[in-house]
C-alpha cells in the first residue's frame, strides 16, 4: 500500500467513526398527559424491611407522566441530560435543599405504588433534577415549570437505559418526589367556568408535560469501535512496510 492510498484508507476508517458517533447522538422528546397520581413517601433514607406505613410517610410523590420512546440499539446509549417541562403546585418553602427532586423509575400500576420501595430494591434512580418554587413568574398555585438541561450521572443513565430497555414499549415513570414536603402536587387536568358562549360552562383541561433526554452512543461502544480502528491502521501500516521492505530488497537483488 502507497502513502496515498493509506492516507486514504486512515480517512475512511476515522469517517466511518465520525459518521457512527454522529447518527447515534441525538435528543428525544415524549409528551404525555400528566398522570395526576399522588402517594405518601419517604425517600432514600429507610431500608428494606423497614418502611413505615404510607400514612406515616413524611413526604410525598407525585406521578407526573409515563414517556415513551422508539430507540434503535437502546442497551447501547449513555444518556447524558434531561430536560422536563409540566404542571405543578409547589409550597413557598420548596427551596433550596428542600425542593423536590425528579425520580425515573418502571411504570408503576396501581391505585398506591410503592415508589419508596422501587428506590431501595435499585429499581428506580433518584436524580439531581430539582423544581424549586420561585415567587415569579410562578406565583401560589398551578403554574408551568420548564428547566433547562441538566446533567445524568452515569449511575442515573444506567438506571434510565436499563428501565427502558426493560419496558417492551420503552417506556420510564417520572415522578416529583420530596422527602418532607406533602403540599406538592402534578395535577392531571385543570377545570374552569367559561362564559364564551354566553352561558356558564365548566371546562375540563388535560395538562400535558414533555420529557426530552439527550444522548450519544455508550461510552464502551465506542472505545470497542476505536480499539478496532487502531488495529486496522496497524496492519495497514505493517502489511505497507513489509511490502516497501520486500520491494526494496527486490530492486537491490536485481542490481
Amino acid at each position: 500500500m502507497n502513502p496515498t492510498r493509506f492516507a486514504a484508507v486512515t480517512a475512511v476508517l476515522i469517517g466511518m467513526l465520525c459518521h457512527f458517533q454522529h447518527v447515534q447522538a441525538g435528543i428525544v422528546t415524549s409528551t404525555v398527559v400528566q398522570s395526576g397520581t399522588k402517594v405518601d413517601y419517604i425517600g432514600t433514607a429507610s431500608s428494606i424491611g423497614q418502611l413505615p406505613p404510607m400514612s406515616e410517610r413524611p413526604g410525598s410523590a407525585s406521578r407526573i407522566g409515563t414517556f415513551d420512546y422508539e430507540f434503535v440499539d437502546l442497551p447501547g446509549l449513555f444518556f447524558l441530560r434531561a430536560r422536563i417541562r409540566f404542571w405543578v403546585q409547589l409550597p413557598p418553602e420548596a427551596i433550596g435543599e428542600l425542593a423536590p427532586y425528579l425520580v425515573f423509575s418502571p411504570v408503576l400500576q396501581g391505585d398506591s405504588p410503592d415508589l419508596d420501595l422501587e428506590l431501595i430494591s435499585g429499581r428506580a434512580v433518584k436524580t439531581d433534577i430539582r423544581i424549586s418554587f420561585d415567587l415569579f413568574p410562578a406565583g401560589v398555585g398551578i403554574v408551568e415549570k420548564q428547566i433547562d438541561f441538566k446533567d445524568l450521572t452515569k449511575e442515573q443513565s444506567l438506571k434510565l437505559s436499563s428501565i427502558l430497555s426493560n419496558d417492551p414499549q420503552q417506556r420510564v415513570d417520572v415522578w416529583l418526589a420530596s422527602d418532607t414536603l406533602k403540599a406538592i402536587t402534578v395535577p392531571k387536568n385543570v377545570s374552569y367556568i367559561s362564559v364564551s358562549t354566553g352561558l356558564p360552562t365548566l371546562v375540563v383541561k388535560n395538562l400535558t408535560s414533555t420529557l426530552d433526554l439527550e444522548f450519544v452512543p455508550e461510552p464502551a461502544t465506542s472505545v470497542m469501535f476505536g480499539i478496532g480502528l487502531s488495529f486496522a491502521l496497524q496492519r495497514s501500516w505493517k502489511e505497507y512496510r513489509r511490502r516497501k521492505g520486500t520491494s526494496s530488497k527486490g530492486a537491490k537483488e536485481r542490481c
